[in-house]
């Protein structure tokens, strides 16, 4: 197979689509949310321009001798390859979410968990702790101080989790739509490149087929 030839194809279309997109697709973005047809038109024009020149151009890199089909071929199975990927990256995001959501509430369980422990220890607290008459108050009130003091530690370092744990799921979903998106990308680029290498197929064939007439 011309693997030589395939990535230097493939890389040409990568170049010229990243260039061209800003240009093209970013252009008079509020008029693109608008839904004026002169952007569009403007979009379908440059777009043409951009298409017919990058035909040409792989047209004169592949040479009669190269078989387009093992090209084709390269193409589609690179395609496949990167709806496999996307497909697992994509599973992989909803995972990243429900994870998200399940650490949540089990912060939140542990949280009130540990709430009622130290409720239930104080109450524990003031009736073996607590006898003497006239010191009850006292020592009641002490009991609730020190609970009090706990329950604000525990929601502390809770904060403190919650806070540690949102921003790695952050970070680690910003990588997973990263890769998504690159992946997206990639597989555009590649079937460009196979929309563009159908149509130098179908005009070879249409000239053999002329030639063997004549």
């Amino acid at each position: 197979m011309n693997i030589r030839l395939f990535w230097k194809l493939i890389n040409y279309v990568a170049s010229q689509e990243e260039k061209a997109y800003r240009k093209i697709w970013g252009n008079r973005l509020l008029a693109r949310f608008r839904g004026k047809p002169k952007t569009f038109s403007k979009i379908s024009t440059i777009e043409a321009k951009k298409t017919k020149k990058g035909y040409k151009k792989i047209k004169s890199m592949v040479k009669p001798k190269h078989d387009i089909d093992d090209l084709i071929l390269l193409c589609d199975r690179g395609i496949a390859k990167y709806n496999e990927t996307s497909g697992f990256f994509k599973n992989l995001r909803l995972l990243t979410l429900v994870a998200g959501l399940i650490f949540a509430n089990a912060f939140a369980f542990q949280t009130v968990m540990k709430v009622n422990q130290i409720n239930d220890k104080v109450g524990i607290t003031i009736d073996e702790s607590c006898l003497v008459k006239d010191q009850y108050e006292a020592c009641e009130k002490e009991a609730k101080r020190q609970s009090v003091t706990e329950i604000e530690a525990v929601t502390r370092t809770a904060k403190w989790q919650a806070l540690v744990f949102s921003i790695v799921i952050s970070i680690v979903g910003l990588l997973v739509i990263g890769i998504v998106s690159n992946d997206n990308k990639g597989k555009l680029h590649l079937e460009v490149l196979s929309l563009y290498l159908s149509r130098l197929k179908k005009e070879r064939e249409a000239c053999e087929a002329k030639n063997a007439d004549q």
